[in-house]
């Protein structure tokens, strides 16, 4: 267990619904090319695309996908690039990376890979589901679109269930990277204000998918871009587990945000004290925090409850071991709306 979890332990549950706060509008892309400045650098943050072609060129993996993120119509603050090593002429493997970046600098979110490779890309979603990150790919496998096949990447991670994972169907990612393109763009929102669904995709041509396809893609909780009604729009922003993408983000940023704030009224005083007042600056921070969730759309300001035991009710061994129970919050999720029915009756 963390030290902040042994701190401020938060546990969310999303009922029926089967990092550092600083971090969620970035995203990292992995590559293997090399071609950072020496001397080798593991990992380096860039602000701009102009940064980023100062040390990778036009046709490396890292400057794609870099691209794509830096395309659209809200440009990411910030992403980082992290590099494979080189050790006595052996590359090493991308999993091995990934682990030694994390060691230099783990304020990041999003996860892209250069490589297309199913062993490379099964390995980074097991590892960023185990580090409460989200790995993003894209595929322009067309045994996506069969319904009785089971070899595609897509279907793995549907397999995995996995709500740290996702994958976007994309005749372009044979050469582009549609996945750092969403990234990009949705990083850049609040966590949890934004639907990754139905969002304009800059610089990556959508495809005329027939309706089996989209259902096969579906089925298996595939993104995909369509070109619809002249533009490139992603369909349905959901993880590879069937769980939509904006509420993992709102979870890991709720989560986070209260861990922070209790710890920081614990740190910013001498002592709070064990007395209903002192109980009251923790609820204070946590209801602070929730209305900060509605104030980004996450969940329904109208709903939300925090509530603690008055001390008096509390037992002799917590308070000796100074320990609060039975702090409780609840809040209602916003939900997103992707899909509608609509009857129209005309008369004369």
């Amino acid at each position: 267990m963390s030290l902040i979890d042994e701190i401020a332990r938060v546990n969310i549950t999303m009922a029926d619904l089967g990092v550092t706060t600083a971090s969620y509008d970035t995203m990292l892309i992995i590559g293997s090319s090399n071609t950072l400045k020496q001397p080798f650098k593991r990992v380096v943050t860039y602000g701009s695309l102009s940064a980023v072609a100062a040390d990778f060129a036009a046709n490396t993996p890292e400057y794609e996908a870099a691209s794509a993120a830096f395309s659209q119509v809200i440009q990411p603050v910030r992403i980082k690039i992290g590099q494979l090593a080189t050790v006595e002429n052996v590359l090493e493997t991308y999993n091995v990376a990934y682990n030694a970046i994390k060691l230099v600098d783990n304020a990041w979110y999003g996860v892209v890979i250069t490589s297309r490779l199913e062993a490379d890309q099964l390995l980074i979603a097991n590892a960023t589901a185990a580090d409460n990150k989200i790995f993003g790919i894209s595929s322009a496998d067309t045994n996506c679109l069969v319904s009785t096949d089971e070899t595609n990447i897509a279907y793995k991670l549907f397999a995995l269930k996995s709500d740290r994972n996702f994958c976007i169907y994309s005749s372009a990612a044979a050469t582009k990277y549609p996945e750092a393109a969403w990234f990009g763009l949705m990083l850049s929102y609040q966590p949890g204000s934004a639907n990754w669904a139905h969002r304009q995709i800059q610089n990556i041509q959508g495809d005329s998918l027939s309706d089996e396809a989209r259902t096969t893609l579906e089925a298996i909780k595939c993104n995909f871009i369509a070109s619809f009604a002249g533009r490139n729009i992603a369909f349905w922003g959901t993880a590879a587990s069937g769980q939509y993408l904006d509420l993992v983000l709102g979870k890991d940023w709720l989560k986070t945000t209260l861990q922070d704030r209790v710890a920081t009224v614990l740190q910013s005083v001498l002592k709070v004290e064990y007395t209903d007042v002192g109980v009251e600056q923790i609820t204070t921070a946590i209801r602070t925090v929730l209305e900060e969730a509605a104030s980004n759309g996450f969940v329904d300001k109208n709903t939300i409850k925090v509530t603690a035991p008055l001390v008096s009710t509390v037992s002799t061994t917590d308070k000796i071991n100074r320990i609060l129970p039975n702090v409780y919050a609840e809040a209602v999720l916003t939900g997103a709306v992707n899909k509608m029915k609509m009857e129209v009756v005309l008369s004369i």
